[in-house]
């Protein structure tokens, strides 16, 4: 049998996030503004069980690791109140980026209704030169959010630390990856 030699790019950058909310009429934000998204992926971890008699194994019942989805954490340095309130489950009222704008977080004690959303990432392959010859979409769905981390620090610019998790319903996958030549348009 034959070798199959593979190629493949590289992968830079957290070039832009779109959030897609999965709603009856659904709100897309795009994001260019995210430093960084990781990802791992939320196991339902399998089993083994040997028979052993003394000094011999007779046999192993064996269950493969299941993925249920991923857990994600985006950092972004800008504060988005949209993304804000969606991932952390709470109202924003006024006009956003004006005085007044107003995010409250969801009152204590009670749960939360977070709107589930897909999640894109975009990242790139760059060439020798440093530019970009294809592009990487990344989709999460199913995703929720849970409550938002950040730290506020005197002299210094913060970042907001996001955490989704991705748990896509029964049948779906809960990654797709796919080679774009360029970013989707933004324009309206």
């Amino acid at each position: 049998m034959a070798d199959t030699r593979i190629a493949g790019g590289n992968i830079a950058n957290c070039e832009r996030i779109k959030v897609v909310t999965l709603e009856e009429t659904p709100r897309t934000y795009v994001v260019e503004t995210a430093s960084s998204l990781s990802f791992a992926a939320s196991l339902s971890s399998g089993a083994e069980q040997e028979l052993r008699v003394k000094n011999t194994i007779y046999g192993t019942l064996k269950t493969e690791d299941i993925v249920r989805g991923y857990d994600i954490q985006l950092d972004d340095p800008v504060l988005h109140t949209q993304i804000l309130a969606l991932v952390d489950g709470g109202a924003l009222s006024g006009t956003v980026g004006e005085a007044g704008e107003t995010y409250a977080a969801h009152v204590i004690g009670s749960a939360t209704a977070r709107i589930a959303f897909d999640l894109y990432a975009y990242s790139s392959d760059r060439d020798f030169d440093g530019d970009a010859i294809a592009y990487h979409e990344w989709l999460f769905p199913g995703c929720k959010g849970k409550p938002v981390e950040a730290a506020l620090k005197d002299g210094a610019f913060s970042t907001i630390a996001y955490k989704i998790e991705s748990r896509p319903a029964r049948g779906q996958t809960p990654l797709i990856m796919r080679r774009i030549a360029q970013l989707p348009s933004t324009a309206a």
